[in-house]
């Protein structure tokens, strides 16, 4: 007979560090709030400093502050196990390539479903050895969650992986959060709407997150005497390179930190996302539930998210041409642009809320409670 809600223990495991939650932390951590609410037992296993302790903590999760060090694995998939065997757990969720491959490990022929989430731009992980250890044990999974189709095959071709164990599992983000922020949030002075439209990135600054694309992209709409600015913002390892880049443009801003990025997005009239790199940006799928018109790098991630030419444009990643060509059209055609907008609005509420993937993943876990 399938336990109920209230018979069952799940556990979640990341091995992630950071200041903040990342995007599937907090998907994370929603599911976590609706099991609880359900009468779930829900054991969460992190680093002591992580901002999923606490917030776990909240939601009446019991957790377990450990740390999962690099160079410890014996010991600590051993710590793992004996979790495991105490709480016997209908499943265990994890993510992180630490995190992923000790509990592969650690419930080696234990009556518990594994399940890993893998984000599209973390894979190949860490370093040869993990790599290694990370083709070897992924048969070991029930379900590898990933938000990027393209990956479903790669993963799909690794040795003792079940063709339906890999599944597809969309970005999201939490609606009603971007939608306040949008609101609430303080920009900048420098996106205040002005007589000339105003296109934007607005995310954090990584390398793979090709801003710079962006600047050279403004001096291809300046030369062709395009009425837009040009602002960015957000924080990260690019930012110095960024900055660089836009010395002595007269169309760019770069605005660094900003207290929102939801209430930048907001501003723009175009929000673009010139990625090199694998993944979708958080803050693509945001500014398409505020219905921003967007033009992106049509790389693994974003690809297929939406549909190009009707709820957004996509253009060939590392061509400033290309982008500026698609910025144009959408600034220089309002109304194309506010419909484009309205598209991604409707279907990032249908298909990329946090509320839509929870329910993916009680379902999932609701599946694992029948066996």
């Amino acid at each position: 007979m399938p336990r109920t809600w209230d018979q069952s223990t799940f556990v979640f495991l990341s091995s992630r560090s950071g200041e903040s939650l990342g995007r599937i932390e907090r998907r994370m951590l929603a599911s976590i709030g609706a099991l609880v609410e359900r009468g779930a037992t829900v054991l969460v296993i992190c680093g002591p400093r992580s901002p999923l302790a606490e917030e776990s903590a909240a939601l009446g999760a019991t957790v377990a502050p450990y740390r999962l060090e690099v160079g410890r694995y014996l010991r600590v998939a051993s710590r793992l196990r004996k979790y495991l065997a105490r709480y016997r757990p209908v499943c265990v969720h994890s993510t992180g390539v630490r995190a992923d491959l000790l509990i592969r490990w650690a419930a080696r022929e234990l009556p518990v479903a594994v399940v890993n989430s893998i984000a599209c731009g973390a894979w190949p992980r860490g370093g040869p050895l993990q790599r290694w250890l990370d083709r070897r044990t992924m048969r070991r999974c029930a379900t590898v969650l990933v938000d990027c189709e393209g990956l479903t095959d790669r993963l799909r071709e690794l040795p003792g992986v079940a063709r339906g164990s890999i599944t597809y599992d969309p970005p999201s983000v939490t609606v009603p959060r971007v939608i306040t922020e949008a609101a609430d949030g303080v920009a900048s002075p420098a996106v205040e709407r002005g007589a000339r439209p105003l296109v934007g990135f607005a995310s954090r600054l990584e390398v793979a997150r090709g801003a710079e694309h962006l600047v050279a992209a403004a001096s291809v709409l300046e030369e062709r005497g395009v009425d837009a600015d040009v602002v960015i913002a957000g924080r990260g390892p690019a930012l110095g390179a960024v900055r660089r880049a836009a010395a002595g443009a007269g169309n760019v801003e770069v605005l660094g930190e900003v207290p929102s990025l939801p209430a930048v997005l907001a501003a723009l009239d175009v929000c673009v996302f010139p990625s090199v790199g694998g993944g979708a940006p958080t803050a693509l799928i945001e500014a398409a539930v505020l219905g921003r018109p967007i033009v992106a790098s049509d790389v693994p991630g974003i690809t297929g998210l939406f549909a190009d030419g009707e709820e957004i444009s996509l253009v060939p990643p590392g061509d400033p041409t290309a982008l500026a060509d698609a910025i144009a059209a959408l600034v220089e055609d309002p109304d194309r642009a506010r419909r484009v907008g309205e598209l991604a609005r409707q279907r990032a509420l249908d298909d990329y809320s946090t509320d839509v993937a929870v329910e993916r993943n009680l379902r999932m876990y609701r599946g694992f409670m029948a066996r």
